[in-house]
């Protein structure tokens, strides 16, 4: 199973993750601010990571993202944001801010256990390929 960050600053947000996590076996950390999110970036490694776009707290998901690229810069992050934000340019065209997916809120459980299987697979088929190239290349 993947082990996954979460940075959002609504804690009924972070608690969702963390029962998805005992729902189906993902290590999940959260965290409140942009600012913690890349701290633990650069200290642990991460499959997938969750980032809310705004954070009343401290840095939002396209500010924390753009560092992010810069300490790990192969971490998939789905943006998550609620309806009422769907004018912001990230929102219309996440990609363009290196965000794979956009999550939106309100969701549930089985949203989340989905974008996280579609993501982590991805991911994990992408790392087999480059061993398969390496290892066909010798």
């Amino acid at each position: 199973m993947g082990k996954i960050l979460v940075m959002d600053d609504k804690k009924s947000i972070r608690d969702l993750f963390l029962e998805y996590s005992s729902y189906l076996g993902h290590t999940i950390n959260t965290v409140e601010t942009g600012e913690e999110a890349i701290d633990l970036i650069s200290k642990n490694h991460y499959d997938l990571a969750f980032f809310d776009l705004q954070n009343y707290v401290g840095k939002g998901g396209v500010e924390t993202m753009g560092e992010v690229k810069k300490i790990a810069p192969g971490l998939p992050v789905v943006l998550m944001t609620t309806v009422a934000a769907s004018k912001a340019k990230a929102v219309q065209r996440p990609q363009d801010y290196g965000f794979v997916g956009l999550l939106a809120k309100p969701f549930n459980l089985v949203a989340i256990k989905d974008i996280a299987f579609l993501c982590l697979l991805r991911f994990t088929i992408k790392a087999i390929s480059k061993i398969a190239i390496t290892n066909s290349a010798k």
